[in-house]
């Protein structure tokens, strides 16, 4: 087996696993024949490319293709990585600019994406607006004939539930007297009304995700094996604070909208810290990921995973990709989307000690990291960015722009981007564009079906992490055939 990183510019090789010869540059163990012609080409996630086949001098001679190859890619690679759009949005009306309001797309197959609450530059909001993903038009909702409206409110979760609509809890509705809300309240879609549901405790700062029931096994909330044929739905909310110091409230609980009933949830292990505005995603229906947050006048940067079968808090011992691509600095007002098995961060706010002067350090950022949720490893994902000197700039006749640095935005995942909108910095100027960034290219949102060809995703995961190698001429028919794909 041959492997080429780009890290050292050079070929290894290694061959029979009782006896492994690894060498830099041009130096290969002359004689030695593996036992199959060329076949594939494989990558890891440091950088090494694995060939099987073939012999030391074949070998030898493919070094000064790929240093070609790599040249050419070097030249090239700027042109393909993906930037963020500044999306062009009309209506009658558009929302007011605003910073820890909402947006949930309102189902798989919906065009349609919610906004509710947040804060304004003076004022706490409680307007709701819909916006037309497919026309990018905004237009207000949730006024039909029903008397009932939410209260106005920020720092509020709201989720999509299946079946139900669009689940908001908790929130602040006083920002001068941090006083909060435990109301819920749904909108089944654009074009109903808003309901009242059961409330519980005030809360503000949490998290929420959606985590439904199986028939036949036991209930993550519950405990007890769901018999009924018809199994519900769980808004499973963690952390956050109450705004009363004297209040308890619960790490986790959870909320059925379907029985309108709340249930505790008790939960074990190495449980995080008490923390607002943090940021978690729930990943095949068994496991919750947590990242980051506030506890105090402290932002964090830890990560915690919480398994709903056992109902076990574990502190998780992240790995970073590679020596320059750190991982998120500690922040808190972050937003977070689930992609296929990958946690995407946007932004934050952050507070630091500085040793210098003694002093404390605050910044907002507008960087992306990826958190694999298997192999629990974080990746900085660097955009293609405009010229310094420029504003904007136009990038595939697309305007293209970095989003500001904030804290307290609105994300959500439509059609391979990220989309974000809102937020404050810390003047404070308070944002409404609404800006993406196309997701789609990245080798690590996990693909489904067949994959059309594998050595395209091998040659987006070099654009993607800096990589300059391109897969040889004579192994891209082997590879097209092994994946029929032509």
């Amino acid at each position: 087996m041959w492997w080429y990183t780009t890290e050292h510019g050079a070929l290894d090789s290694s061959y029979q696993k009782d006896r492994t010869v690894r060498g830099r540059g041009p130096h290969f163990a002359a004689g030695r024949r593996p036992p199959h012609p060329p076949q594939i080409i494989d990558c890891d996630s440091h950088g090494f490319f694995s060939l099987t086949g073939g012999t030391a001098s074949e070998a030898k001679q493919n070094t000064a293709g790929i240093e070609k190859d790599c040249e050419t890619s070097q030249k090239t690679r700027r042109s393909t990585v993906h930037a963020w759009e500044v999306v062009k949005c009309h209506g009658p009306d558009c929302p007011a600019t605003r910073s820890g309001h909402t947006m949930v797309v309102m189902g798989s197959h919906s065009h349609e994406a919610i906004l509710f609450g947040g804060l304004g530059v003076k004022d706490v909001l409680g307007d709701t607006w819909c916006l037309d993903l497919s026309s990018m038009a905004w237009n207000r909702c949730g006024m039909s004939s029903s008397p009932y409206r939410p209260v106005p409110r920020y720092g509020h979760t709201a989720v999509y539930i299946e079946g139900v609509g669009m689940c908001v809890y908790g929130g602040v509705v006083s920002a001068s007297e941090m006083r909060c809300t435990g109301e819920v309240a749904v909108l089944q879609g654009s074009s109903s009304s808003w309901s009242s549901r059961c409330q519980s405790y005030a809360r503000w700062g949490h998290t929420a995700v959606v985590y439904g029931e199986v028939f036949g096994e036991q209930s993550a909330v519950t405990g007890k094996a769901v018999l009924h044929e018809d199994p519900v739905s769980w808004m499973i909310v963690a952390l956050g604070e109450s705004g009363d110091d004297q209040q308890r409230i619960p790490a986790v609980s959870a909320y059925s909208p379907e029985r309108n009933q709340w249930h505790e949830v008790t939960t074990h292990g190495e449980r995080p810290t008490p923390r607002r505005r943090h940021q978690a995603v729930l990943y095949e229906n068994t496991t919750m990921y947590l990242f980051g947050g506030r506890h105090d006048m402290t932002t964090l940067n830890d990560t915690y995973s919480l398994n709903l079968k056992t109902r076990i808090w574990t502190r998780l011992a992240v790995h970073v990709l590679g020596p320059t691509l750190p991982s998120p600095s500690p922040r808190t007002g972050h937003s977070a989307v689930c992609v296929n098995g990958f946690m995407y961060t946007f932004g934050g706010f952050e507070m630091r000690h500085d040793e210098v002067t003694g002093g404390t350090v605050f910044a907002v950022h507008n960087d992306v990291h990826s958190f694999d949720l298997c192999n629990h490893q974080w990746r900085r994902i660097t955009p293609a960015t405009p010229h310094p000197s420029a504003k904007s700039t136009t990038v595939r006749g697309l305007r293209s722009r970095l989003p500001p640095q904030m804290s307290m935005s609105a994300s959500f995942f439509f059609q391979g981007k990220l989309f974000v909108h809102g937020g404050r910095d810390l003047v404070p100027t308070v944002f409404g564009e609404l800006t993406a960034l196309p997701l789609s290219g990245d080798l690590f949102t996990r693909t489904q079906g067949i994959v059309s060809s594998l050595r395209h995703l091998v040659a987006q995961y070099m654009v993607d992490h800096d990589l300059v190698f391109v897969v040889p001429p004579h192994l891209r028919k082997t590879l097209d055939a092994m994946f029929h794909s032509k």
